[in-house]
């Protein structure tokens, strides 16, 4: 972890014995940005008025300052039928992308990221609700450690922000559980990711190290 960064790691809840069963990592995120980014009111004393989203154009509900969050969802948290589901207050701003970063099949089966100078990932930005981050959170397992809850800049359009990121916890690569991958690769083409990148991930079904040769489709490197 590099210092540049400004992340730091926290216990992620606490067993019978009062010791950490997990941790998560978080930056110290800019503030200014992520406000702007979700459209909050600057002054909370004041009426809260109904805006419309400035990605959309959807006029959202209003809410209590500090109640939302962004995730940048790479995998199957990219499926709207799944997200739907699991978080009933989730609204999707539309496709964004990490830089630095390359998607990979983790040993667990699952996806993940990894650093990788020159890389992206294509992916959803989602506002949740701390409800829905709760949610995520439980379907991800990060209680459990299988991942990691990170705090990354990622870009929608021409904004930057922080996001919640999850990457798995072991390092590595392996090959998709079965049927993983296709839900994943749906979510992909149903918010039309670049078809060059959709199939540097679908190489991951025959190989799992196939989708290390990203850069021959102009995703990486």
């Amino acid at each position: 972890m590099s210092s540049g960064d400004q992340e730091t790691m926290l216990p992620n809840g606490m067993g019978s014995g009062k010791e950490p069963v997990g941790w998560v990592e978080l930056a110290r995120p800019n503030i200014g940005a992520l406000s702007r980014m979700l459209g909050l009111v600057k002054n909370s004393t004041q009426p809260t008025q109904r805006r419309p989203c400035r990605f959309c154009g959807r006029v959202l509900q209003p809410v209590k300052r500090g109640a939302l969050m962004l995730h940048f969802a790479y995998a199957s948290n990219m499926s709207r039928a799944l997200m739907q589901a699991r978080c009933p207050d989730a609204h999707a701003l539309g496709t964004a992308t990490l830089s630095g970063w390359h998607f990979v099949i983790g040993p667990d089966g699952y996806a993940s990221v990894i650093r990788q100078p020159g890389g992206r990932v294509h992916g959803v930005l989602w506002r949740l609700s701390a409800r829905d981050v709760a949610a995520v959170n439980a379907y991800e397992s990060v209680q459990s450690g299988l991942y990691l809850l990170r705090t990354l800049m990622v870009r929608n359009g021409k904004r930057s922000a922080p996001a919640l990121v999850y990457v798995a916890r072991r390092q590595g690569k392996g090959m998709p559980r079965p049927g993983y991958l296709d839900a994943v690769i749906e979510a992909a083409l149903d918010w039309n990711l670049p078809p060059p990148y959709v199939r540097s991930i679908a190489r991951w079904s025959r190989s799992g190290l196939c989708g290390a040769h990203a850069k021959e489709t102009g995703e990486a490197g």
